[in-house]
């Protein structure tokens, strides 16, 4: 074995890494390793830009998540806010998604506020931003279309600087929810329209079992471009000791599977990424002991069905060796290793979906 360079962040690659894996193994892939990588790198970095960073929706939720979810939950929650700083990105992505929902049974309302989450005086209520007020309003001209059994929020062009909408408002559409959660089931539909168009359409549904300490929720659906639409798959379930947390998504020729699991201090993480043009397939495999800091056994980078690196090390220290032998150069390793980092931020975009969409069920919000 030749090292090949060596983490000290080993936190922030679990992180990096604690989302995503591909669909199907093909044996049939072959090329060079690095041309691969990076072919695929830009698939995933343009789907995340077409569906994601561009989606008038979601960056019109990035400011008002916390607004629209004082509204329809509690008024301490800003589910956004979970992804700045050090939370998300540099964060033990594991340990920290099941603490916050774990602490959804200890802290703040251990029930449902309202029989249903949104006020009875609220269903069938269109809200809109008030200036003044910085805040949402009911809006005086309601012309009825919000959904007899929900809540439809305005959404506008945010100030970048502020993260509030601009002054003067540019409405650019609304946003749907409906919300039938009652203790201990979370049943939430959320749609964002904007210009015509569907940009948001998923749902969250589970169950919380407060005195077990338990849950298990999916949530399932898909975010568009205004032409075409990406699905995703999601579902967490855990106890107060266990976690297991694990998604799908199809990015066209790229697909993408995770799977991870929290047992006994131990974090697993395993991710797959396949190329079907190429017929490539990354496998990634880390197992992390989060009370040492050690790597466990069976732990490394396989592409194509062979193993090419091993993850080793102690006190969250981790080397990355070269396995010998290996039909890689470690220019094609650390170009593999594009694939991944090129993931963040699809994997931040369906967090704050998540925790959006939890954050506005009666009763099961996180502190």
């Amino acid at each position: 074995m030749s090292k090949l360079f060596k983490f000290t962040g080993i936190m922030a690659l679990v992180a990096m890494m604690s989302v995503f894996a591909a669909c199907e193994d093909d044996p049939s892939g072959g090329g060079d390793p690095a041309e691969i990588a990076g072919q695929t790198a830009d698939v995933v970095d343009d789907v995340v830009t077409e569906f994601f960073d561009d989606n008038e929706a979601l960056n019109s939720l990035e400011g008002l998540g916390g607004f629209i979810s004082s509204i329809t939950g509690s008024p301490n929650i800003v589910p956004f806010g979970l992804v700045e700083g050090d939370g998300w990105r540099s964060g033990r992505t594991a340990v920290r998604v099941h603490d916050a929902l774990i602490n959804s049974f200890r802290e703040g309302d251990g029930g449902t506020i309202y029989e249903r989450n949104i006020p009875a005086g609220l269903l069938g209520v269109t809200c809109i931003w008030d200036v003044q007020q910085s805040g949402y309003i009911g809006d005086p001209n309601d012309d009825g279309g919000a959904p007899d059994n929900g809540i439809r929020f305005r959404l506008y062009t945010i100030d970048s600087g502020t993260f509030l909408p601009v002054d003067p408002l540019e409405d650019i559409g609304y946003i749907d929810i409906i919300d039938l959660s009652s203790e201990p089931n979370i049943d939430v539909d959320i749609m964002a329209n904007v210009g015509g168009a569907t940009l948001l359409d998923y749902g969250l549904t589970g169950t919380f079992n407060s005195s077990a300490n338990t849950f298990n929720i999916d949530m399932m659906g898909s975010v568009g471009n205004g032409a075409d639409q990406l699905n995703f798959d999601w579902n967490a379930s855990g106890t107060s000791t266990t976690f297991s947390n694990s998604f799908d998504v199809d990015l066209g020729p790229v697909s993408i599977l995770f799977d991870q699991d929290y047992d006994a201090a131990i974090v697993s993480t395993t991710i797959q990424v396949t190329d079907a043009q190429s017929g490539a397939d990354l496998e990634l495999v880390l197992g992390l002991n989060e009370q040492t800091g050690n790597v466990e056994a069976n732990s490394g980078i396989w592409f194509n069905g062979e193993q090419v690196a091993e993850f080793q090390g102690t006190d969250f220290q981790v080397d990355l060796v070269l396995s010998e032998g290996s039909p890689l150069s470690e220019a094609d390793l650390i170009a593999l290793f594009e694939v991944l980092f090129v993931l963040d931020d699809l994997f931040i975009a369906l967090d704050e979906l998540f925790f959006f969409a939890l954050a506005t069920t009666g009763g099961f919000f996180v502190s």
